[in-house]
């Protein structure tokens, strides 16, 4: 009987320990099935995405090294929302397989784009490629697509000997070297403006036989990589039975005076009657009798006149010359494409002007020292380039008697009006108006890291007005993304009466009054949970005008 009872008691324990470990483990199943179990579940970690850069621009020439005194480019994602420093790259080849400076652990900053400044690159002459990649403490993304610039800083412009004018006939062979030197040694490009020839871009030979008849204003750029040069030069085409009239008002100057190639230097000069290459008959009245013996047989298009309007837009291509009217003076210019979107524009006998992207340049086309007007580049369709041309300084035009006499009173009337005025402006509503121009407090806030996902948050309070701020309170949202950490630390003058406090998931200061040039500072730190979003702050405050307080409210 004893036997059986032990043997009973066993069973029953083997069936309970049978019981436990099927339930464990069925609840370990159900756990690892809803992810309830922590323990055996891993999160794969996504890397950050590409940045995308932004500055300095992709082909971009730079001129002056503020332009590369930093770097910037848009953040990066992460789909982990972990914290994402970047590391930059700086070549001298888009494989990057010659980098002169490297540097990792750069923070993320704020409002979607990291600005890295921290720079000791001493720059030479020359092309550099740049790019950055995120970093999120367990893997980095893909390194961003490079951006190009070329360092021209200290660049000296090549220089070209003028051609002057050229007088030749048709069929002549037509052969000249352009003379051009560089004071940095660096290798010329060149460039024509022209459809008779194409000049050798390398050695700057032209080599061609003249089968067109007219006048032709030629221009060559000498291109250096960081400037550019012109000369434009005229090459008159006679036709071979061509005899000469018996004028002597318009045409060129006669042939001895000029320079000749091949067999028709001593040929003499076409008639000016003649407008066999004239696109544009209008153009004709504008011109001066000397613009008209230089001017008049070749391609030439009018643009207008500035005394009539500010701004002209136009589309230019390569081949005639162009030209306006600013000041009562004449100006001509022509457009020289260099290579891709890259151009230039020279004015004869002027500057020019080189557009190695869609931008613009103020000119000074009368060369007296302030600009007169900008050159906007706007885009390029095929040959045809999308030009805008706006005044600086515009001319001025002369008013009619009548409104002469008229102004002339209320000249004498103006400060006696003035007088009156300033009476009146006294008021309470005046000076609101004053002082909510001259903001005399100022609220900012300063953010620093302190460490990974760590921030120091500095909000500084100052007066700089002429008198006293009165009653002045600040509420500074809680951010979105982070949570308040430690101790809220006052840095004041003694003087001032300064309380703080939390209201609504809002920091609250509060100052009765706060006297001119002071200013405290409120700090605290900001443990980052997913990504910052500051907010916009709200500060209020009294200004005692007289007798009265004035309320005023402002955002910073």
């Amino acid at each position: 009987m004893g036997w059986k009872i032990k043997r009973s008691t066993v069973s029953i324990l083997m069936a309970l320990i049978l019981l436990v470990a099927g339930g464990a483990l069925l609840l370990k199943t159900s756990f690892e099935k809803t992810g309830m179990a922590t323990s055996e579940v891993t999160v794969e970690n996504a890397p950050p995405t590409k940045p995308v850069l932004v500055y300095p621009e992709n082909n971009s020439i730079i001129f002056d090294d503020s332009e590369v005194s930093y770097y910037l480019w848009n953040n990066s994602l992460d789909y982990n929302l972990d914290n994402i420093t970047y590391d930059f790259s700086l070549g001298l080849d888009e494989n990057f397989s010659t980098v002169v400076f490297n540097y990792s652990g750069i923070p993320e900053g704020n409002d979607g784009q990291t600005n890295y400044s921290n720079l000791g690159i001493a720059y030479s002459k020359g092309d550099y490629f740049w790019r950055a990649r995120g970093f999120d403490n367990e893997s980095y993304g893909e390194w961003s697509d490079w951006f190009k610039f070329r360092y021209c800083v200290g660049n000296l412009p090549p220089t070209i000997e003028p051609l002057g004018s050229i007088t030749m006939f048709q069929y002549d062979f037509f052969r000249v070297m352009i003379k051009a030197s560089d004071p940095d040694n660096d290798r010329i490009t060149f460039s024509d403006n022209t459809n008779i020839f194409e000049i050798n871009s390398s050695t700057g030979e032209i080599s061609t036989r003249l089968n067109t008849v007219g006048t032709f204003i030629i221009t060559i750029v000498a291109f250096d990589g960081c400037n550019a040069t012109h000369d434009i030069f005229v090459l008159n085409v006679l036709p071979r039975n061509f005899t000469m009239p018996n004028m002597t008002n318009l045409g060129p100057e006669k042939p001895g005076k000029e320079k000749g190639g091949g067999g028709g230097g001593g040929a003499p000069p076409p008639p000016p009657e003649e407008k066999k290459n004239m696109t544009n008959q209008t153009p004709v009245k504008e011109l001066t009798p000397e613009e008209r013996k230089i001017f008049t047989k070749a391609e030439i298009i009018y643009i207008g006149n500035f005394d009539e309007q500010d701004e002209f837009n136009v589309t230019m291509y390569k081949g005639p010359i162009w030209f306006f009217t600013y000041e009562k003076t004449n100006y001509f210019l022509t457009l020289t494409p260099i290579a891709g979107d890259m151009m230039y524009i020279g004015f004869f006998g002027g500057p020019g002007f080189l557009f190695n992207r869609y931008s613009s340049s103020t000119a000074d086309i009368n060369l007296d020292g302030p600009p007169d007007i900008i050159i906007k580049y706007n885009n390029r369709t095929g040959g045809n380039y999308s030009i805008t041309l706006d005044a600086i300084r515009k001319p001025k035009k002369q008013a009619p008697s009548r409104i002469i006499k008229v102004w002339r009173i209320a000249r004498m009337l103006i400060p006696i009006l003035l007088l009156i005025s300033g009476v009146f402006l006294l008021g309470r509503e005046s000076m609101k108006y004053l002082s909510r121009r001259k903001e005399p407090l100022l609220v900012r806030r300063n953010i620093s890291m302190e460490k990974l996902g760590l921030y120091n948050v500095e909000l500084v309070i100052r007066n700089r007005g002429l008198s006293p701020i009165y009653n002045i309170e600040v509420r500074e949202p809680s951010v979105l993304g982070g949570v308040l950490e430690g101790e809220i630390k006052v840095e004041k003058d003694a003087a001032t009466e300064l309380q703080n406090s939390i209201e609504e998931d809002n920091l609250v200061v509060k100052i009765r009054e706060l006297s001119p040039k002071k200013e405290v500072a409120v700090i605290y730190k900001l443990r980052k949970k997913t990504r910052l979003l500051f907010r916009h702050g709200l500060a209020s405050y009294q200004l005692k005008v007289l007798d009265t307080y004035v309320d005023f409210i402002r955002r910073y």
